[in-house]
């Protein structure tokens, strides 16, 4: 557990944890919920988790109400890190897209959501961070995600190199995501610009 700011603390979760994983998933579709209802879009789902979950790594953040009952979600991120692109969730969205030959370990944060209310505080830039130095701690090389729009402005300034629309979710009508990578070790980044990859 490690404090953000004075009223945040980000927690880690293990995907064992199934009681704190449905309190996740929920967050996550009520979240998805209402931000797609502002923008005039539905979110088209009754599944709130997926199978990936228990194997993910899980981070929260979570803040006290003043009456010290028990803390709520604000915010919360996933990790994935496999042996092979094919390992990842949705992989097929990766595959044949014009990436760069990424050799394993491979990182595939994804699900970083953050309530409404609480956006433009600093969380989502939080967990990104983690995401990544979480990812690096394990060897792993590369990272590929699926980007919203609004993920893709926080994306460009990361390093991370923009690939190209991913195939369209029915979960998320309307939405464009932009399927993005990023080298996670300094020696490969250097490998890669005298290849003309990154």
């Amino acid at each position: 557990m490690r404090t953000l700011f004075d009223e945040f603390v980000l927690q880690s979760v293990s995907g064992s944890d199934h009681g704190s994983l449905r309190r996740i998933a929920k967050f996550r579709a009520d979240t998805w919920r209402s931000t797609l209802a502002a923008d005039g879009h539905t979110f088209h789902s009754s599944e709130i988790g997926d199978a990936w979950d228990e194997e993910a790594m899980h981070w929260v953040v979570l803040k006290s109400p003043p009456n010290d009952s028990e803390p709520r979600i604000v915010a919360s991120a996933r990790l994935i890190v496999a042996n092979s692109l094919q390992e990842i969730p949705e992989s097929e969205q990766y595959i044949g897209r014009g990436l760069p030959n990424l050799e394993g370990p491979i990182a595939a944060p994804d699900r970083v959501v953050v309530a409404p209310v609480y956006q433009g505080r600093g969380l989502a830039a939080r967990l990104l961070e983690v995401q990544e130095t979480t990812a690096q701690s394990l060897h792993a090389k590369w990272a590929v995600r699926q980007a919203s729009p609004s993920m893709v402005r926080r994306l460009a300034t990361r390093d991370w190199s923009l690939v190209g629309p991913a195939d369209a979710d029915a979960k998320f009508p309307g939405v464009v995501f932009t399927i993005a990578y990023k080298i996670l070790i300094a020696d490969l980044v250097q490998q890669c610009r005298s290849k003309g990859a990154a």
